[in-house]
């Protein structure tokens, strides 16, 4: 598995501004801002990462990779929306986001795991 820095940082970038963009536009309260825009951040970079930056040695690995982080990421992305929009608590924010961080992580195993 290689790592590209250049596309890493513009990873990077990308969910800064998502980030960003949760922050200012939702509906709740600064507490809940808070852990909308930090999840949002680590949840957008770590598929980033899988999506952009990371290369396997297997070409088939690397696309099957790809393509599994942006279902997530589109996914991830339209959840947070959704939950920016329409009020959330900590407690769901958790568990929904954990679940979807936790399967997305499950399946890329399985598929870096494939010979």
């Amino acid at each position: 598995m290689r790592v590209n820095f250049v596309k890493s940082v513009l990873g990077l970038l990308f969910s800064l501004l998502f980030s960003y963009a949760l922050y200012s536009f939702s509906n709740i309260s600064i507490e809940e801002k808070n852990l909308l825009s930090l999840g949002g951040f680590l949840t957008s970079f770590f598929i980033m990462l899988f999506l952009i930056a990371l290369r396997f040695d297997s070409p088939r690995t690397t696309i099957n990779a790809r393509f599994t982080s942006a279902f997530f990421l589109g996914g991830t992305m339209l959840t947070h929306i959704i939950l920016a929009f329409t009020g959330l608590t900590q407690q769901i924010y958790i568990t929904v986001i954990g679940f979807i961080m936790l399967f997305y992580i499950f399946i890329l195993y399985s598929v870096a795991r494939v010979r």
